[in-house]
């Protein structure tokens, strides 16, 4: 991200902590968004799915 960020790049939101994922964004100067992540897929595999009501609020946009 410094280096990103460094060559001109902006950041357009904070970066989201879930616990079991972490992820940033940044648009690069010709206006490309990236958006790099990391996932630990014990932690996630571990915390199991969703509950339904939370899915379906957080798929709403989507549809």
């Amino acid at each position: 991200m410094a280096t990103a960020l460094g060559h001109g790049a902006d950041e357009p939101r904070e970066p989201m902590d879930y616990g079991f994922m972490y992820a940033r964004v940044f648009t690069d100067p010709d206006g490309h968004i990236w958006e790099p992540f990391w996932l630990d897929l014990e932690a996630a595999l571990a915390a199991g799915p969703p509950d339904d009501e939370a899915a379906d609020a957080a798929t709403e946009g989507a549809r």
